[in-house]
């Protein structure tokens, strides 16, 4: 069954303001939790100007620009961890569907499902009182497949040239909808969806 952004993003839209204003550093993933939605519908429903988007089809050139940024923090989420490597990403080879990061010198190895990555987000977010930044990649159904948060330094401050490439990064994929109901350039969530 397919569902459409418009009326519930537009609710969402309004409550997920009210949770801003409450308290700005409260964490999209848990809220998406409190009311049963998809995360990512909680990031559709950030204002503007916190949030942008790109298709999955950009995940190979989205993933190699983030290559050459000299400090990140991978993130994937668990029934059972929230699991976090912080590296400079490595890039990677596709064979079976699959992004294989095959270099054995740096600490991030594995496989990444591309072809299960429907949405990436860019988003700016304050969390524990810091200023934040990831790219954040969703599958079909709206679930998070992993994020990248932008590397820091000693004094846990984002390291400038990381913020750079992010910020320009994220201009390649300027978010052009300015209306009350949400985010109209992303695809539908597929509720139910076989992947």
């Amino acid at each position: 069954m397919t569902s459409t952004n418009s009326s519930t993003t537009g609710t969402l839209r309004s409550l997920v303001a009210e949770k801003l204003a409450e308290n700005p550093n409260f964490m999209p993933q848990m809220l998406a939790k409190e009311l049963g939605v998809p995360m990512r519908r909680i990031i559709e429903a950030l204002p503007d100007s916190m949030r942008s988007y790109a298709p999955g089809s950009a995940f190979i050139a989205i993933w190699e620009t983030m290559t050459t940024w000299e400090k990140v923090t991978f993130m994937a989420e668990t029934p059972g961890a929230i699991l976090e490597i912080s590296c400079r990403l490595p890039k990677g080879k596709v064979a079976h569907g699959m992004y294989n990061l095959m270099d054995k010198t740096n600490p991030l190895c594995g496989h990444l499902l591309m072809t299960r990555v429907d949405s990436i987000w860019f988003v700016s977010k304050q969390l524990f009182g810091l200023e934040s930044h990831s790219v954040q990649f969703f599958n079909m159904q709206g679930d998070q497949c992993f994020s990248v948060y932008l590397g820091r330094d000693e004094n846990r401050q984002i390291i400038p040239s990381v913020k750079e490439g992010f910020l320009a990064l994220k201009a390649e994929y300027p978010c052009t909808c300015k209306n009350e109901t949400g985010c109209k350039e992303s695809a539908p969530i597929q509720e139910g969806a076989s992947i």
